[in-house]
């Protein structure tokens, strides 16, 4: 969990760092989690940084057309996560 501030603005999140070691249905299974949590407390997004595009893809299109309860987008470890580096997965 994290807390984000800048330009006046703050925005709570959760970052999943994937090293791509797990199976993706492992990552995937953990955004359950994440929704339970969004029932009882805040619906921050969930941000997974993943180590390349081909994991990232194949997390985007395993959750292409999913309805989660909290806004979930993924982005690359070499890129600077506070410019445009995240992609919504719905």
């Amino acid at each position: 969990h994290g807390i984000w501030h800048a330009g006046g603005r703050t925005v709570g999140f959760f970052l999943e760092h994937d090293n791509g070691t797990e199976p993706l249905g492992t990552v995937l299974r953990k955004l359950r989690g994440y929704e339970q949590l969004a029932v009882y407390g805040p619906r921050y997004p969930v941000l997974l940084r993943v180590p390349g595009r081909r994991r990232e893809q194949h997390l985007l299109d395993a959750l292409a057309g999913v309805p989660t309860a909290m806004p979930v987008a993924t982005g690359l470890h070499g890129e600077h996560p506070a410019g445009p580096a995240w992609t919504l997965t719905t």
